[in-house]
């Protein structure tokens, strides 16, 4: 089975244009097992995407693309309720220490707040060409 993990809704700028409910529905009508909605930085379209895949039966996961101030985005998936908590922590943090319009934490911050959470890096051209630093930096550790 495929699981769309990584769909960005119209809350996230540039990036996505399709409303959260219509992301849900596309995917339970095409068979998908699973859609998570990781707009970046924040969960602007999470309440709406889980109540249309409540109301299909379809399953949801609660993510989020997290702005990074040392390393390419992450994007970060809620295991559990701790998860859920530190992840909204994350994204407070991030928007409260940054001006108006801006975000990010640090891996450091990142692992601090990991309880509940999956992290996944996106291949970027970015990414690649700054790997092998990630990992000296602790990246497996998160």
């Amino acid at each position: 089975m495929y699981a769309e993990l990584v769909a960005r809704s119209n809350f996230s700028f540039l990036r996505g244009a399709s409303h959260p409910e219509e992301l849900v529905t596309t995917a339970a009508r095409e068979g998908l097992s699973a859609v998570a909605l990781a707009d970046r930085d924040g969960l602007y379209g999470a309440v709406k995407a889980h109540l249309c895949a409540k109301s299909l039966g379809a399953r949801f996961i609660l993510a989020s693309e997290i702005t990074l101030t040392d390393a390419p985005p992450v994007v970060v998936y809620v295991e559990d309720l701790d998860g859920y908590s530190n992840l909204c922590r994350l994204l407070s943090h991030s928007r409260l220490s940054h001006p108006k319009g801006e975000a990010g934490v640090s891996w450091r911050v990142l692992a601090e707040h990991a309880r509940g959470l999956w992290a996944f890096l996106p291949a970027t051209d970015e990414a690649a060409a700054h790997g092998h630093a990630f990992l000296n930096e602790g990246v497996e550790d998160v």
